[in-house]
């Protein structure tokens, strides 16, 4: 609870018990604020890890990709025997 009791009391005591509401919505305003910070940080890195994922798969679909054309590209390359570039019927 923090020290703020230590403060309210003579106040709220030996001043006026109105100030118990002054000292209530302060402490109440403080946690909110907290827990609303908190939170926002854990959101941030959680969105952060979410977006270096999906960085991470983007990248590995496109190695997966650029390793399957070159297996193509190697098998038509040896599917043409007259080196032309190009595949007919016979070869």
């Amino acid at each position: 609870s923090g020290c703020w009791p230590n403060y309210a009391r003579p106040v709220i005591e030996d001043v006026s018990g109105y100030y118990g509401f002054l000292f209530l919505a302060y402490v109440v305003g403080v946690v909110f604020f907290l827990t609303r910070v908190v939170s926002a940080l854990f959101l941030k890195e959680t969105f952060a890890q979410a977006s270096a994922a999906s960085e991470t798969m983007v990248r590995q679909k496109k190695q997966d990709t650029d390793q399957m054309l070159k297996k193509l590209h190697a098998i038509f390359q040896e599917a043409d025997t007259s080196g032309d570039g190009h595949l007919t019927e016979n070869e």
